[in-house]
This record gives C-alpha cells, structure tokens and sequence, in this order.
C-alpha cells in the first residue's frame, strides 16, 4: 500500500471516529466535496496544506495523522498475508 492510500484510508477512519461528513470534512478544509472525495478516495493525493487543514479539523498534526496512517497499515496483515 503507498503512503498516499495509507494517508487517505487514516483520513476515511478519522472522519467516521468524528462521524463528520465529507461535506462538512471539505468545508472545514476549504475544499470542494468533489475535491475532497477525490482525495479520500485515492484518486487524487492530499497535498501537504489539504492534509494541514483535514489534520487540524481533527485536533491533530500532520505528523500526527501520518504516523496513525502507518501504525494503521502496519497493524494490517501484509498482501503476501492475506493470500496464504
């Protein structure tokens, strides 16, 4: 998994612990909802001002957020893992 996926699967599972909508998560960080739909799906990476802004909606830093992106995906069973 890259770290773009890992940071917008962290987004995903920020925003449902809020229970925050992704109207409300794109308002919050000035983006349009096709905008940030685009980013939480992976289609389109989060800059580094988007997950700025989406971090501190959160309470957190952006060192934070990326570092429960990781420990995330490291808890995850490998794709080698997952196949046996």
């Amino acid at each position: 998994m890259t770290l773009h996926a890992k940071v917008a699967a962290e987004v995903r599972a920020e925003k449902a612990r809020h229970q925050i909508t992704t109207s409300t998560l794109a308002r919050r960080a000035k983006l349009s909802r096709t905008a940030m739909t685009a980013r939480l799906n992976n289609k389109v990476n989060f800059g580094i001002d988007d997950l700025d802004a989406v971090a501190k909606t959160f309470g957190l830093t952006v060192w934070q957020l990326l570092a429960n992106a990781e420990a995330a995906a490291s808890s995850e069973p490998s794709e080698a893992e997952a196949t046996k």
